[in-house]
């Protein structure tokens, strides 16, 4: 059976809880890779970003809303560190709790930000018409 596209487009079910628990398992799968490999991606991922910055030098307020990143690059090759995988500083299962719960905030103030900068970069073209 064919479903029509209709001109809306498409929307997930229940996106407000997917979307955000998707982040926050995605999370968790980088953290169980292990201190070394957090660390690595993190400088890899760092180094792209700050590629990025530079090729993109006009675009402030659209870099503003991605600063989320660099939260997420932090915590967790830092939880990974002290966590039950290596020096074992917090133990099993308050790291995984940890991990879950910063980066659902991560997450919310990924999209704080991202609204706030939509509505300046609304507001700076507005101005300019």
């Amino acid at each position: 059976r064919k479903q029509e596209i209709s001109s809306s487009g498409f929307r997930l079910p229940f996106a407000g809880i997917i979307a955000p628990m998707a982040f926050a398992f995605s999370a968790l799968i980088i953290y169980w890779s292990g201190f070394p490999d957090t660390f690595y991606m993190s400088i890899i991922a760092f180094a792209g970003l700050i590629l990025f910055a530079f090729k993109n030098k006009g675009t402030h307020l659209e870099l503003k809303s991605g600063m989320w990143i660099i939260l997420i690059l932090v915590v967790i090759p830092l939880v990974s560190y002290l966590g039950s995988y290596n020096l074992n500083i917090i133990k099993y299962p308050f790291d995984l709790l940890l991990v879950f719960i910063v980066s659902l905030s991560i997450f919310y103030m990924g999209i704080k930000q991202s609204s706030e900068t939509t509505t300046s970069i609304q507001e700076t073209y507005t101005s300019k018409i």
